[in-house]
């Protein structure tokens, strides 16, 4: 019930959080004084969350050691409409660094749905753990670079 819970208040987000299709793809490369484990993060992912499956693609256009710039998307389905959102995330350093940002959006029926994602870097620097934590409704994945 969770999962199905969390399937739901993503495609919200995705739906309703604001739409970018029109962003440009290019990623900028790191510079050379950002760690090897950080600088891993910049690149095309792609993913599915446990619980509805619904698959999308994580890009790290640009990253420094405080804060990167991130478009998360959704493929869509038969739930939900294709859709993308670019926001801001902050990197958390450490052995497995993570990037973490909120997405918010108003519900169908007003109020606002807010998801925190994580995503932490692998120690093969090819492959990403990610949640997506909703309030009481969490989900998890795993990404694999695909550029």
């Amino acid at each position: 019930m969770k999962e199905i819970l969390l399937t739901v208040a993503v495609g919200l987000v995705l739906i309703f959080g604001g739409f970018s299709m029109g962003f440009p793809q290019m990623i900028k490369a790191p510079s050379p004084e950002v760690a090897k484990e950080i600088a891993a993060f910049s690149g095309k992912w792609k993913g599915a969350w446990s619980g509805g499956g619904v698959d999308f693609t994580l890009i790290v256009r640009e990253i420094t050691a405080e804060k990167a710039l991130v478009t998360y998307a959704n493929k869509g389905n038969q739930n939900f409409v294709e859709a993308s959102n670019d926001v801001e995330a902050r990197v958390i350093p450490g052995s497995n660094p993570k990037i973490q940002f909120n997405l918010a959006a108003r519900g169908v029926r007003g109020g606002t749905v807010n998801c925190w994602f994580t995503f932490e870097m692998q120690r093969d620097l090819r492959t990403l753990k990610g949640v997506a934590d909703a309030g009481p409704m969490s989900g998890k994945a795993t990404l694999e670079k695909i550029e």
